[in-house]
């Protein structure tokens, strides 16, 4: 008796382990399957970036139909916060990974009185929550109306009514009794303001 033999072919299944359908390929028995394209890929989430690291199990030489899986390594992304100080000096940056809490790296920030405010920082806005992505955090502050001493002293420095504070671009109110200089034998002396 003559026989002719026919190596055998079994069914590959590569499970591509992104969303995407599995895909086929045919291998004779003793052969090593190897993917017929490019190298998978999955979809980068907010969270993680995904890289292909192989096959599970190893691919080994055909033996019957095995179904393969594509394995990923992954990386936590990570987000670049941007930090407004609005205070006339230049934003800030720092790198924090995907669900980290941001934490501004330096001192709390300030901002410069001017003549009419004083400024306390306050906080940021937005409130600070985990990270899900690139965002932009701007410094807030109370602003108080600065107050200043009005002393009213007459012509010779004696004090014509206690201190008082005044709010910035307040108009101060004398409210003591008319100021007088004492008349020489030359002057007679008027209050003038």
């Amino acid at each position: 008796a003559i026989y002719t033999e026919t190596k055998n072919e079994y069914e590959i299944t590569w499970d591509l382990n992104n969303g995407q359908p599995n895909e086929t390929s045919v291998f004779e028995y003793g052969e090593t399957p190897v993917y017929p394209n490019a190298t998978p890929s999955k979809a980068a989430t907010a969270e993680y970036t995904y890289t292909f690291a192989g096959w599970t199990p190893a691919v080994v030489p055909t033996t019957g139909a095995t179904t393969y899986t594509a394995t990923y390594t992954e990386v936590k992304n990570e987000y670049v916060i941007t930090w407004n100080l609005n205070n006339g000096q230049p934003n800030e940056t720092s790198v924090f990974e995907y669900g980290e809490t941001p934490v501004y790296p330096n001192a709390n920030p300030s901002k410069v009185a001017t003549a009419e405010y004083t400024y306390t920082f306050t906080g940021w806005a937005p409130e600070i929550v985990p990270t899900t992505g690139a965002t932009t955090y701007t410094a807030t502050y109370t602003e108080v109306k600065n107050e200043y001493d009005v002393k009213w002293e007459n012509y010779d420095g004696t004090e014509l009514y206690p201190l008082e504070k005044y709010e910035y671009n307040t108009m101060p109110i004398y409210k003591g009794f008319e100021p007088e200089k004492a008349s020489t034998a030359q002057y007679q002396y008027i209050f003038k303001g």
